[in-house]
């Protein structure tokens, strides 16, 4: 992640009250869970090898941002155990405002699939 981009120095020459500091606060979002699911799913890869070594047969099944799913799915269906994680980001910056131009906090906040932009939360 390239934090120079969301130093304080970043954030104040957008302004409060803009679009762009909202812009920016939705990306550290979302660059922040792109980090956080990464360390996620390598710590739950460990511990799916750990149940797999104990007769489990996990498989990755879902791989999104914020969302790392296994499942012990030997046949179509039923999953005889599921295994995850879901990981929510939520950022914001002071001042910024929402669609329709009033002034909000902590605006955005990820978890699961989604990128800057599509806010999961609506809020």
């Amino acid at each position: 992640m390239k934090y120079d981009r969301y130093s304080k120095v970043a954030f104040d020459a957008h302004g409060l009250d803009t679009a762009e500091a909202q812009r920016l606060a939705d990306q550290l979002a979302y660059d922040a869970l792109i980090e956080v699911t990464r360390a996620a799913s390598n710590r739950l890869a460990e511990i799916v090898g750990e149940l797999n070594q104990r007769g489990h047969q996990l498989v990755r099944y879902e791989a999104q941002p914020g969302d790392i799913d296994y499942r012990d799915q030997v046949h179509a269906d039923p999953c005889a155990l599921r295994l995850g994680v879901f990981v929510s980001m939520a950022a914001g910056y002071a001042h910024v405002q929402d669609a329709e131009g009033n002034t909000v906090q902590a605006r955005a906040s990820w978890g699961g699939s989604g990128s800057p932009g599509s806010n999961r939360d609506g809020g």
